[in-house]
């Protein structure tokens, strides 16, 4: 049986078992030697596993539901988009596989684009499975099967501000700092996805509306939700370090509360 999640995460592997018996530092018990990093894997693994629980209620007519990116496509590219969500998702439940190995978010949304009508049309869409190519009339039939009329209507899309791109650049940096400080990989920390929903939520609605965000609702309001928010009310600082890795230090202009 696999490890369980929090056993093989970055967060927990320094002193795996095997590394504790032959290794003076991890003579500790787990929880001296990772201190808070313990706590922030449990609450990972426990919203890995709530996360999975959801997953399996998904059905291939609420499958699109879970696609990235489809906000800014028209009728026509988003109808496509949900039946090949639907396709990829019967797909994985027959072979029994990951859906990104079948066809990932991306490469939907492109082939939602695109909608080729032929093998050829397929050759141009980057990185597709040989699994996907093998069943490529399946997708052709999927995107084929459309029915623009029948989608539903999302509010218009606006590109962010120029204030919140500039934002997610410097939060960004701020996951960096907090990675190297802590020895947690920065995308556990918070991915440039999560970086751009926190800067445009404030940008938009206010720091107030971005509590619900993992950055301030999950195990990382500590490690980085608190930071961004201080850094945003202009409590913090970002400096140049030359001998820093990532070339910044943070300066605390108050005293943290």
């Amino acid at each position: 049986m696999p490890a369980p999640w929090s056993a093989r995460s970055p967060l927990t592997r320094a002193c795996s078992p095997t590394r504790r018996a032959r290794t003076s530092a991890c003579s500790r018990p787990a929880s001296a030697s990772l201190g808070p990093r313990l706590a922030w894997a449990r609450a990972e693994s426990a919203q890995v596993a709530a996360d999975a629980v959801a997953a399996a209620q998904v059905t291939p007519e609420t499958a699109w539901q879970n696609i990235n990116g489809l906000r800014g496509l028209d009728a026509p590219a988003l109808a496509a988009a949900i039946e090949l969500a639907a396709w990829r998702q019967r797909t994985a439940i027959e072979l029994d596989r990951p859906l990104g190995q079948i066809v990932n978010d991306k490469q939907i949304i492109e082939l939602a684009r695109s909608r080729p009508t032929g093998e050829a049309g397929l050759r141009n869409i980057k990185g597709l499975s040989e699994l996907a190519r093998r069943r490529g009339d399946e997708l052709v039939a999927a995107i084929a099967a459309a029915r623009p009329a029948d989608v539903p209507t999302f509010a218009a899309w606006r590109s962010p501000s120029t204030r919140a791109q500039r934002w997610s650049d410097l939060l960004l940096a701020l996951v960096h700092v907090i990675s190297d400080q802590t020895g947690v990989a920065g995308r556990l920390i918070a991915t440039r996805t999560d970086v751009e929903e926190f800067a445009r939520t404030v940008d938009e609605h206010g720091l107030p509306a971005a509590a619900t965000l993992p950055a301030l609702a999950t195990w990382r309001r500590a490690v980085i939700g608190e930071l961004w928010s201080r850094w945003l009310r202009g409590e913090v600082s970002i400096l140049g370090d030359l001998a820093s890795p990532h070339g910044i230090k943070l300066g605390y202009d108050q005293p943290t509360q």
